[in-house]
């Protein structure tokens, strides 16, 4: 069997089972506005046996990578709310900031980090799953209007879609994106899993807008995080560097995945998705909170 050597991430494997893993996990997450990376890490850690900072540095590159493609797709089908993405990314790409700097300084090791990291997928799964039991606004997921209005100003982001208005506080919105973005810095996404169950659940904005928004922030985040994992990790004396390699083969499979995730977004049964997505990170939260780890740190 063939297979390739990443002396960054320390391990060897066959090239096509990144790309096969981008893939999936684009085309499944990608509906609910997220990237994927959220269940890379997991996959790096547990079966490619990726430890440490570079784990969060690969996952990251990989966004920058893979994201694109969803987020050129959002903006020609109009579903693209600008004042509302650049206050989302206002707040959460300095907290990514942030999160590398704590990642890294404080959960180096393997065991550490897999705390951390199962309480970060509890989290999402508990907002996965509190979305899957609400209705309202969820509805609009399957959709077709496109954006229709948008007024902004210091205070609040209002818009009108599919017949329906509402607004945004500018400010509190900002605060809670940057709370965010520490968490998924340091885990080492760009924050999509967990910006559109925030957006959605806590700000009333429906997830057919919130996802165009959550992409466009997860793309950005990424790269400031990628970027922020050198330099911290150069200036703490830590390597934090990404794979460059494994994240091309992730993304060659995530690209086509995420594109084609946000084409069939209007046609899928988007409840049975979040539940599955649930289900997938309360497994993943137990194995890394009560099982032994899979990978020696």
């Amino acid at each position: 069997m063939l297979t390739l050597d990443f002396p960054i991430a320390g391990i060897s494997v066959n090239p096509l089972i990144p790309v096969a893993a981008g893939f999936a996990v684009g085309l499944v997450c990608s509906p609910a506005g997220i990237s994927g990376a959220l269940y890379l890490l997991p996959f790096q850690l547990s079966v490619l046996g990726v430890a440490g900072p570079c784990s969060s540095a690969t996952n990251m590159l990989y966004n920058v990578l893979a994201t694109p493609g969803g987020v050129m797709r959002l903006i020609r089908e109009r579903r693209m709310c600008w004042p509302l993405s650049l206050m989302v990314v206002a707040g959460s790409l300095p907290g990514i900031v942030v999160g590398v700097g704590l990642r890294i300084r404080y959960l180096p090791g393997a065991d550490a980090f897999r705390t951390f990291a199962g309480l970060f997928l509890l989290a999402s799964a508990v907002f996965l799953l509190v979305r899957v039991l609400r209705r309202g606004v969820e509805d609009l997921l399957n959709g077709k209007a496109p954006l229709e209005d948008v007024y902004f100003d210091l205070k609040w982001i209002t818009w009108r879609f599919a017949g329906t208005h509402g607004r945004v506080p500018a400010m509190r919105l900002t605060i809670t994106c940057f709370l965010i973005g520490v968490a998924a810095g340091g885990y080492g996404i760009g924050g999509a899993g967990l910006l559109v169950p925030v957006l959605v659940l806590f700000f009333r904005i429906p997830v057919y807008i919130a996802a165009g928004s959550s992409l466009l922030a997860n793309f950005l985040n990424s790269a400031a995080g990628t970027v922020s994992y050198g330099l911290t990790g150069y200036m703490l004396g830590e390597t934090a560097l990404p794979d460059p390699r494994l994240a091309v083969l992730f993304a060659a499979g995530g690209f086509p995945g995420i594109y084609l995730g946000v084409r069939v977004q209007k046609y899928l049964p988007s409840r049975v998705l979040k539940l599955l997505l649930a289900m997938l990170s309360l497994v993943v939260a137990w194995r890394y909170l009560h099982a032994s780890p899979a990978v020696a740190p």
